[in-house]
């Protein structure tokens, strides 16, 4: 069980490492989409399914000390294209 809150642990850093632009706005300079899908844990002598959900990112940049990947959802991913202003 412990081994299942490091990495739980660790995919929520990964997870708020990602969004790293302070204001949330400006151009659209790349987008990323991942499907979801299942992993699995080893949790003593039992497989566990962990079911990742997709993401959708975009990589908003504003000037250069304030731009980075900025989680959106399925339907505000798709209303951007590269080079539109968000939000």
């Amino acid at each position: 069980m412990r081994k299942l809150g490091v990495a739980a642990a660790v995919l929520a850093a990964l997870m708020l490492s990602a969004c790293s632009n302070a204001s949330g706005h400006g151009e659209v300079i790349n987008k990323d989409y991942t499907p979801g899908y299942t992993t699995f844990i080893l949790s003593g002598k039992v497989m566990v399914p962990m079911y990742n959900p997709p993401s959708w990112q975009m990589d908003v940049y504003e000037n250069e000390d304030d731009h980075g990947w900025v989680s959106v959802d399925e339907t505000t991913y798709h209303q951007y294209e590269i080079g539109d202003e968000f939000p």
